[in-house]
């Protein structure tokens, strides 16, 4: 059964699991986080790839808020709970400044393959140490959680959200592993790609699509 969520729409993908540093100015975003903060509610973050909404989100938890300025922006943290899928979408939520949608649970079926998650481990071992990447990986490859360094590695948005819309994680392995294939001959001249690692983290002032 689908039910009207707060929508929060913007230019990046969220993968259950992640948490993620944002920056907020805007009056209708204000009043969805001090909503989330006052009523302990939960949004989603769809993405918004090539001026398109896609139907596919992320439900979100408010983790803190690290700092309230005069003009009432904020910097928050919000974790990520699990993916949604959008069927209706509404500029505006009933008597709200944010927009809204009825949205239902996406089923994801949890199958990884510790072969893939090997050749995973291995592959992003050899990246990762070419980079000022300050995390360790675990020592365990079954441990690892690939979507904790899909940003990290240098896809591109359109793939990235091939990869989250992918139904299974035997896919999204495979996907990652397609990926991580391609970069490492050409990681080292990869400049970009260092800066990205660099600026994981910090708190973003993502400007939210008008839709």
């Amino acid at each position: 059964m689908s039910q009207i969520v707060p929508l929060f729409p913007l230019p990046m993908i969220v993968f259950p699991g992640e948490e993620v540093n944002l920056h907020i100015f805007e009056p209708r975003y204000k009043q969805l986080i001090g909503e989330c903060r006052d009523q302990d509610l939960h949004f989603a973050i769809p993405p918004f790839i090539n001026n398109k909404l896609m139907p596919i989100a992320t439900e979100m938890e408010l983790v803190s808020i690290s700092k309230v300025y005069p003009k009432g922006e904020m910097d928050v943290t919000v974790r990520a709970i699990r993916q949604l899928r959008i069927r209706e979408y509404y500029t505006e939520a009933p008597d709200k400044l944010y927009p809204g949608g009825e949205c239902k649970p996406f089923i994801f079926t949890e199958n990884s393959d510790i072969f893939f998650q090997q050749d995973i481990h291995r592959m992003l071992q050899s990246i990762l140490t070419d980079l000022p990447y300050k995390g360790k990986l675990p020592d365990n490859p079954a441990e690892l959680e690939i979507h904790k360094y899909v940003h990290l590695v240098g896809m591109n948005v359109t793939d990235m959200y091939e990869m989250y819309e992918a139904p299974q994680e035997r896919d999204r392995q495979q996907l990652f592993l397609q990926h991580l294939k391609q970069v490492m001959p050409r990681v080292r001249k990869m400049e970009e790609l260092k800066r990205k690692v660099r600026m994981n983290g910090h708190f973003k002032n993502v400007i939210p699509p008008r839709v």
